[in-house]
């Protein structure tokens, strides 16, 4: 009997970093001196704090950048951010979310390196909920700081890329480099020059309800998941989610990090998927 099961394979997580052929990773700093607003009033509240955690490099096939490198000449670098509701998943290449990664190095010439971040996720062994909100954008903002400030990477030539939870978790982290450039209390990176969000989930408030042609009414019928208020002290006050759809959204972040707030907050503006290249235009 023994003898038929199947081996246990264990996730990486952030606890350390999980080697593999082609892939390079690296150790994330700490970012506590960038947490200010509400970011560290909903930290404080959730008694959570920044850490060090790992992050992965993939390369094109063929590319000889050499690992951790300063960027090169016209070179665009893809953030990804993995869905998985939070609670499952890895930012490791391995990870079937990893294949969204490997399609831009495939496919898109401009990007050579790809970059994700092994964030914290809000559920433990055995189901025992840990790392509560704001943990996971902290842990995105420590591997954005890292690719502006410790590798050199200009914020207008960073697209973050996020799926399911990662495209929430994108948008989170976006609209907190925006609303809090110019603070006085810390300085942040500025915002990336886009996002490209997949089946993100983006909308927690019930706004997207009476908006004309919004995505409630426009894909009314289409799948659509709906969500609960996640376990964390903080979230108590957050808007409790609603619903969310499939689809791709594309925003464009200007270099100035003025990014109306009307596109930021307006998540169910849908963008066609022909668009979705444009990111990567010279």
């Amino acid at each position: 009997m023994a003898s038929r099961a199947a081996p246990v394979t264990l996730l990486p997580n952030h606890l350390a970093i999980t080697p593999g052929t082609d892939i390079y990773g690296v150790w994330i700093d700490p970012v506590e001196e960038l947490i200010t607003g509400k970011l560290r009033e909903w930290a404080d509240k959730a008694e959570v704090t920044s850490i060090r955690i790992p992050g992965y490099w993939t390369h094109k096939k063929g590319s000889d950048i050499e690992p951790f490198s300063s960027p090169q000449p016209g070179e665009k670098i893809v953030y990804a951010l993995h869905g998985g509701a939070y609670v499952r998943l890895s930012g490791h290449p391995t990870d079937v979310t990893g294949n969204i990664g490997k399609g831009f190095l495939q496919y898109v010439d401009k990007v050579t390196r790809v970059f994700s971040t092994e964030y914290r996720l809000a559920v433990g062994k055995p189901n025992i909920p840990q790392h509560s909100f704001p943990t996971q954008l902290i842990d995105a903002l420590a591997g954005y700081n890292y690719l502006v400030n410790v590798v050199g990477f200009s914020p207008e030539d960073i697209i973050v890329e996020g799926d399911s939870a990662g495209g929430n978790l994108a948008h989170a982290l976006t609209r907190y480099l925006v609303e809090y450039q110019g603070n006085a209390e810390v300085k942040l990176p500025g915002p990336p020059s886009a996002l490209i969000l997949t089946s993100p989930w983006a909308d927690l408030g019930e706004g997207h309800e009476t908006l004309p042609n919004g995505s409630a009414k426009k894909f009314l019928g289409q799948e659509t998941v709906h969500t609960q208020r996640a376990l964390s002290r903080a979230s108590m006050d957050c808007p409790l989610p609603t619903r969310t759809h499939i689809s791709l959204l594309l925003h464009w972040i200007p270099p100035s990090g003025s990014a109306s707030k009307v596109s930021l907050e307006h998540s169910s503006l849908v963008v066609e998927q022909n668009s979705f290249w444009t990111a990567f235009a010279l």
